[in-house]
């Protein structure tokens, strides 16, 4: 039995080929497009928080929750004991 011989593709399947590449194309251009713009909106609405917090936009978890610490304790002193 001998292996059966792929047929060269036509015009025309090399055209729709050409326009679904195209087309995946511009759906990865847009969803690399959203993205930017989300992270664009999350910089603008967190921006007051980290520098609250006097950190750089983007700082890791650790650096976050060291720095929320230091904060709430700064603000939440515990009454002075009275003797």
């Amino acid at each position: 039995m001998q292996p059966k011989s792929r047929a060269q593709p036509c015009e025309g399947q090399l055209h729709a080929q050409e326009q679904k590449a195209k087309q995946r194309h511009k759906e990865y251009e847009k969803k690399r497009e959203a993205k930017a713009r989300d992270r664009q909106m999350y910089i603008l609405r967190h921006t007051r928080d980290y520098e609250a917090l006097e950190l750089p936009i983007g700082a890791s978890r650790a650096d976050v929750k060291a720095a929320y610490r230091k904060l709430a304790k700064a603000r939440h002193r515990p009454p002075l004991a009275r003797g």
